[in-house]
């Protein structure tokens, strides 16, 4: 069929909209093509630098909202498996430091240590060009070279011939590591348009990070005590890599702006038209502006974006306390209880546990909201500050107070689950706080939450890899109880961040330039859609007559209404 459209001006002259579609759905409201047959396809003007610009069509199987539930599951998977074995191989060297010490004879113990802050400097360095170019090539290309880098110096580091080889590898590690870490919540946002299943999918997530770094100390402290030796802790991270790289080459592209310029250079090709452009076209696409424009996106976001700032600070404490805790332990568990590097690992899983429940608490939230939505109708709807950062509020005090837990229960006269016991409100707090912060960086940005994801990343992997370092001073200096004592007060002053995203959150994204673009973007595809129906009525109107038409959507409204009624009659006896 044909399309009338307006011609709109762009950067490089007018354009008018191609909106296609592989379905015929007219009760729906759009009656459309497929792009093959060149029926969505309008006339167009043939004066120069006049261009239709090509996008979804209403219910586009193309459009990643649109698609099916298994792949989108498919793809949340695949997310899920990656940023475990990111977290799962950014631990794994803290069981085994003491063999690796005695292997290359290595007595510094900062030196043991850089075996993780290189690791995570790969997380500092990874984010800002990985997140970036995942916004201008697409996630698809960027997650199979990075996932693949990973997979490569994984097994270049169970082979190392020295210790320096072994941190250098473990830095090429840690930087095809970060992207899952800093795509992964980018690619969320881009097929779950709904913000509970994407908070859901996002929980899940951050509990992954939380568990892969704790099953690796557990792993590595039994693995490097056996025959087997230090190496072998590398060849599983390696072997587990390998077995999930096999999922990722099936990962399609989620980005919709890449997914519009594939389908309008394969209309172009197909039809033999150069006016046929997608929305990206629009916008210089040489390295000068990747570079100024994309590499740049993540500090820039960092330094202007209050929401940004104030998130990354947040993360950045509790996560570097986190990993500090894997030097700490140590410390601890053996300096004070005699324990073994593989008991010392046992330590982590309370964490874990409180990590899982955190997870229920996050679903159970949105449950609750949806369901306060339901029974409440006339009700505003849940502003994105409520939504995500309404738990966030209990959970500073509780992981606070868990710190401090953590760091007065600890002495020779005190049994060991005493502070073990703490682990379990840390991971739950620290899991609600990590959860909700970005999800809510997730809500906020959307398409630029890969950016905002990186600028965080960048901020809490710094703090991971430098806090470690001091870890063996600090405690000798101050102490089991007030070295961990800082951190807590540290914590209690981040606390507030919370209340203030709850209390200003609104008006801190009403005065966002990344957020005002998103709205301008949003309000735009609504007024497209809304057009574009209007024109495929006006069409229907022609071809079938009003009347026909007219009794199509009162039946189409009647059977809606139908279903409403049905859903609330359910409601009341699942109540009852």
């Amino acid at each position: 069929m044909a399309a009338t459209v307006d011609p709109q001006r762009s950067q490089q002259g007018n354009h008018s909209n191609i909106n296609t579609a592989a379905d015929n759905n007219v009760i729906d409201g759009e009656k459309t093509t497929p792009p093959s047959e060149q029926g969505t396809i309008s006339e167009v003007d043939t004066t120069p630098k006049v261009y239709e610009t090509v996008n979804f069509g209403v219910d586009d199987p193309d459009n990643p909202y649109n698609w099916s539930f298994g792949r989108k599951s498919y793809i949340t998977l695949c997310g899920i498996i990656m940023v475990t074995n990111s977290t799962f191989a950014s631990s794994v060297p803290s069981g085994a430091a003491s063999f690796i010490a005695a292997d290359f004879g290595i007595t510094s113990s900062y030196l043991l240590t850089l075996l993780i802050s290189f690791f995570l400097l790969g997380y500092v360095v990874g984010p800002v060009m990985l997140a970036p170019i995942s916004e201008y090539y697409g996630r698809r290309m960027v997650t199979i070279v990075a996932f693949g880098i990973f997979f490569v110096f994984s097994l270049a580091s169970a082979a190392s011939p020295n210790f320096a080889a072994l941190l250098v590898f473990r830095f090429l590690t840690g930087l095809g590591a970060s992207a899952p870490l800093s795509i992964t919540g980018g690619q969320f946002a881009d097929i779950w348009q709904d913000a509970v299943s994407r908070g859901r999918c996002v929980a899940i997530f951050c509990a992954s990070t939380s568990l892969g770094p704790i099953i690796g100390p557990v792993m590595s402290g039994y693995v490097s005590q056996s025959p087997l030796g230090w190496r072998m802790t590398f060849w599983v991270a390696a072997m587990f890599a390998g077995v999930s790289y096999i999922p990722v080459f099936f990962i399609p592209e989620t980005f919709a702006p890449v997914i519009l310029l594939k389908r309008a250079h394969r209309l172009r090709k197909e039809t033999g038209r150069t006016d046929l452009k997608a929305p990206v076209e629009f916008e210089e696409r040489d390295l000068k502006s990747m570079l100024k424009t994309y590499m740049t996106r993540p500090f820039r976001m960092f330094f202007t974006e209050s929401i940004v700032f104030f998130a990354s600070l947040y993360l950045a404490l509790i996560y570097s306390t986190f990993y500090l805790f894997f030097q700490a332990f140590p410390i601890i568990y053996t300096g004070i209880y005699g324990f073994t590097p593989g008991q010392v690992g046992l330590t982590f899983i309370p964490i874990a546990l409180g990590c899982f429940l955190a997870c229920g608490v996050i679903i159970w939230f949105d449950a609750y909201i949806q369901r306060y939505a339901r029974l409440n109708p006339s009700a505003p709807p849940p502003t994105d500050e409520y939504r995500r950062m309404y738990l966030c509020c209990f959970a500073g005090p509780l992981y606070f107070a868990s710190v401090f837990w953590q760091a007065w229960s600890a002495g020779p006269n005190v049994h060991w689950m005493v502070p073990v016991s703490a682990g379990f409100t840390f991971g739950l707090a620290f899991c609600i706080i990590f959860m909700g912060v970005l999800n809510y960086l997730t809500d906020a940005y959307l398409i630029f939450s890969a950016s905002a994801m990186a600028a965080a990343s960048m901020c809490r992997s710094v703090w991971g890899a430098a806090l470690p370092l001091a870890a063996k001073d600090m405690y000798a200096a101050l102490g089991t109880q007030w070295a961990t004592s800082i951190l807590g007060f540290a914590a209690v002053g981040m606390s507030v961040i919370p209340f203030l995203f709850l209390r200003y959150g609104e008006k801190i994204r009403a005065n966002s330039k990344f957020c005002q673009m998103l709205k301008r973007r949003e309000n735009d595809e609504k007024e497209r859609v809304a057009a574009l129906r209007l024109r495929n009525m006006e069409e229907l109107e022609e071809e079938l007559g009003m009347e026909r038409v007219a009794s199509l959507v009162e039946e189409g409204e009647g059977r809606r209404d139908m279903q409403r009624r049905e859903e609330e009659e359910r409601r009341r006896m699942g109540e009852v």
